[in-house]
């Protein structure tokens, strides 16, 4: 039997967020954050065994995992014992994106770069002509760092990796055997085909475009939990009427 004497489960974060949220759901996967202290942690036992009353369902010890953050290796022993699930760590992944504190490191865009050399690698074998690499490359190369690219402003090094990736196999210097002269500077690739290049989208431009949207999503809906949680971050910043500059925009998404 779990006693508790309120059902009352906070989030460790800034006083000054107005609404701190304890869960963020999406699918089948569920995020819970809260205080490593002993109200909290049998309040949670409690709520996750009234779920499986009432639901009928079971939450999997083996697909569940804590996440200590700032606890020592004591404090986190306790929190392990206490509801009999593995340790994770951070950085993780969480809906394919990596989940840290800070900026990521070259760790967390690993998933992204095997996931273009595992699609390079299947293409090495193929005898495509020019047309048909180019729509490789324009469709399916520059589309996969895009999820990426939505959340994080991905660094220097990585676009230049990319890029470098890219070329490679439009020239056909990626097939076995192979290596190619490149007719055309990389950056005059990029531009339309009204102007003389190939279409192929720009990554830094394409990273910016998506980026921005989180912007305007700050200037339209102030009633969002993106709304909520980065002004109190940022000490009301964005409630101010005026736009942002672009030198305030790039500090803003490298924070």
């Amino acid at each position: 039997m779990i006693e508790v004497s309120s059902v009352t489960l906070s989030a460790p974060l800034s006083p000054r967020f107005p609404s701190p949220f304890v869960l963020l759901q999406y699918a089948d996967d569920t995020l819970i954050f809260a205080s490593a202290n002993s109200a909290a942690l049998r309040v949670l036992k409690f709520v996750l065994h009234l779920f499986q009353k009432v639901s009928g369902l079971l939450v999997s010890e083996q697909k569940s995992t804590i996440v200590p953050v700032n606890l020592s290796e004591q404090q986190a022993v306790v929190l392990l014992e206490f509801f009999g699930y593995a340790q994770a760590a951070l950085p993780m992944l969480y809906l394919g994106l990596p989940l840290t504190i800070g900026r990521p490191d070259r760790s967390c865009y690993q998933p992204l770069i095997t996931k273009i050399q595992q699609r390079l690698q299947g293409w090495k074998s193929k005898l495509l002509s020019r047309a048909g690499r180019l729509t490789l490359v324009s469709s399916v190369l520059t589309a996969i760092p895009t999820y990426f690219m939505s959340v994080f402003l991905l660094p220097k090094w990585l676009i230049k990796s990319v890029d470098k990736e890219r070329s490679r196999f439009l020239w056909g210097s990626n097939m076995v055997g192979k290596q190619k002269v490149h007719l055309m500077a990389w950056n005059r690739i990029c531009l339309p085909k009204a102007v003389g290049g190939l279409g192929i989208k720009e990554l830094q431009l394409q990273n910016q475009a998506l980026l921005l949207r989180w912007i305007w999503k700050l200037y339209t809906d102030r009633s969002s939990l993106w709304f909520l949680a980065t002004s109190s971050l940022y000490s009301g910043a964005f409630n101010s009427a005026s736009p942002l500059t672009w030198n305030q925009m790039g500090s803003f998404f490298l924070d």
